[in-house]
C-alpha cells in the first residue's frame, strides 16, 4: 500500500503544476486562487461526510474542535494558510514565466535539501554519511540542470 501511496503522490506532483499552467493561461490569479479554494472546500466537505457518514454530528463536533484550539494552535493555522497561499501565488507565477520542466526538477530537489537540513536543525536529526552524499548529488544535478538551461 505503501507503495502505491507514493506513486499516486509523486503522479499528481508531476502533474498538477503543467494542469495548473493550462487553467491559468485564461483565468488571473486572483480568480484561479478564489475558484481552487472554493472545489477544494467543496471537495474536503464531501469527503469528510463520507469518511464520517457514521457521526451524524461532524459538523457541530468540527465547530467544537475549532472552538477549543488555544491561541497557538489558531495562529499555526493561520501561517500554514498564508504559507499555502505564499505558495500557490509563487507557483502561478513561476507557471507563468519559466520553464515547467526544470522548475519541478529544481523544486523537488531543493524542497529535499531543505527538509532534510530542516529535519536536522529543528528535530535535531543526526546527518548521516548516505544525507550527506545525498545532499552532495542534489548539489550536483541543480547545478546540471541549470548549466543545460542557460545554453
Amino acid at each position: 500500500m505503501f507503495e502505491l501511496s507514493f506513486a499516486i503522490i509523486i503522479l499528481i506532483k508531476t502533474i498538477r503544476p503543467f494542469i495548473r499552467k493550462k487553467l491559468t493561461s485564461n483565468i488571473s490569479d486572483e480568480n484561479f486562487m478564489f475558484i481552487n479554494g472554493l472545489f477544494i472546500l467543496v471537495l474536503l466537505t464531501i469527503y469528510n461526510l463520507l469518511q464520517n457518514s457514521s457521526k451524524s454530528n461532524i459538523i457541530s463536533s468540527s465547530f467544537d474542535t475549532i472552538q477549543s484550539l488555544n491561541c497557538y494552535q489558531i495562529v499555526i493555522f493561520l501561517f500554514l494558510g498564508a504559507m499555502t497561499i505564499m505558495t500557490t501565488l509563487s507557483m502561478l507565477d513561476l507557471d507563468k514565466t519559466s520553464n515547467q520542466s526544470s522548475n519541478i526538477v529544481l523544486l523537488k530537489g531543493l524542497s529535499t535539501l531543505s527538509a532534510v537540513l530542516f529535519g536536522a536543525y529543528m528535530n535535531n536529526e543526526k546527518l548521516s554519511q548516505n544525507k550527506i552524499i545525498g545532499i552532495s548529488i542534489i548539489l550536483v544535478g541543480i547545478y546540471f540542470i541549470n548549466k543545460s538551461n542557460s545554453n
